[in-house]
């Protein structure tokens, strides 16, 4: 029957892979997808990244047994392509995930996704007395990829140490921060009682984690699929380390924190124009950074630090307007941006949020 699409069950086993369901859905909504009854065909050998999410997909896809599946029906792997209304086949899907979510919230479109009544009368009666919370707290969910779950990235990875000045930030203006991820991760002892190690603890669950995603104040993650998560639950993201600019799933009330490249044959930095485009904008693989003979270069803890800040008080959580004044700059950056953008062989994605205006400053001799 062609009136449904089957999607790949593979779509369920990473948990960025929401962001491709999300924007794909949006797409169908703004009319940029072609309309089609979605399908996933399960069974209890499908590796599904969090089980508890299915309850929030199937408003949208029908979920029955694998058994039933068709013979032969071709199942659509959505990092692969998206069909549009027009049928051009799409091999940089990333370009439109990020455009139509762009799209979505300038129309002052809600989130697909929100807790269900069950699970906000869950979060009001079990979860606040579970961590002590009280109706006025607040709490962030803080994600460092390490390399434990799926094996150590040069290009990826972060060290969870250079976030403890901005943990200490939030938990001093009386935020809580829930660090999650999975029990391969580090294991922390050394903050205070408002930081809780989330992803180490007895009660972490798929259910526990869709909570947190959907009721942080904000999302402070790194390139890794847990904040894609908390972005289809609506919620502000702060990407930090981030080196592959073409996977962002962001919109301009996010702000980003790239890894910077050092370039050993020419020892120095490369400018942002390189960092935002290709090859560099691709880069997943752990050896290419010895092919090309480059560093990737961490954000440091004054870098996290105070792109939290402007977080803060783009939420209005502090007073001071941490903001540089400088226009010129911005000016700058974004001329930068659309001469990438209108090169006809520019081959990456459009960076629809905020970077950090502090980070900006501090390397704008990247933009020239």
């Amino acid at each position: 029957n062609d009136d449904y699409l089957i999607l790949d069950e593979k779509n369920l086993k990473n948990l960025g892979f929401i962001s491709h369901i999300d924007a794909f859905l949006k797409g169908m909504i703004l009319g940029k997808i072609e309309k089609k009854k979605l399908k996933f065909c399960l069974d209890d050998k499908s590796t599904i990244a969090n089980k508890y999410l299915l309850k929030y997909l199937t408003k949208y896809i029908q979920i029955e047994s694998k058994s039933k599946l068709t013979k032969n029906k071709t199942k659509l792997y959505l990092p692969h392509l998206f069909k549009l209304k027009n049928n051009n086949i799409i091999h940089n899907p990333a370009i439109h995930l990020s455009d139509l979510n762009q799209e979505w919230e300038r129309k002052k479109m809600k989130p697909l996704f929100k807790l269900s009544d069950e699970d906000e009368e869950y979060y009001e009666n079990n979860f606040m007395k579970l961590f002590n919370l009280k109706p006025k707290d607040w709490f962030v969910c803080l994600h460092v990829r390490e390399g434990g779950y799926k094996g150590s990235n040069r290009i990826y990875d972060a060290d969870i140490n250079s976030y403890f000045k901005a943990i200490n930030k939030i938990n001093n203006m009386g935020g809580y921060v829930f660090r999650v991820g999975d029990n391969s991760m580090s294991k922390i002892t050394s903050l205070g009682d408002k930081f809780i190690d989330y992803a180490n603890s007895k009660y972490k669950s798929d259910k526990m984690d869709i909570i947190l995603f959907a009721k942080c104040k904000f999302f402070i993650g790194t390139s890794s699929g847990p904040y894609t998560l908390a972005k289809v639950f609506g919620r502000p993201i702060l990407v930090t380390n981030y080196p592959s600019i073409s996977s962002m799933y962001l919109t301009n009330k996010d702000i980003y924190l790239p890894k910077l490249i050092f370039d050993k044959n020419k020892n120095q930095l490369q400018s942002f124009s390189n960092i935002f485009n290709y090859p560099y904008n691709i880069l997943n693989i752990d050896q290419t950074i010895d092919y090309l003979n480059i560093d990737y270069i961490n954000n440091t803890e004054d870098d996290i630090y105070y792109a939290v800040l402007e977080m803060l008080s783009n939420l209005k959580l502090i007073n001071k307007n941490i903001h540089p004044d400088n226009e010129k700059l911005l000016n700058k950056y974004n001329k930068l941006l659309n001469k990438l953008y209108s090169d006809k062989n520019f081959n990456g994605t459009k960076i629809n949020s905020r970077i950090s205006l502090k980070f900006l400053t501090k390397h704008n001799q990247l933009l020239n």
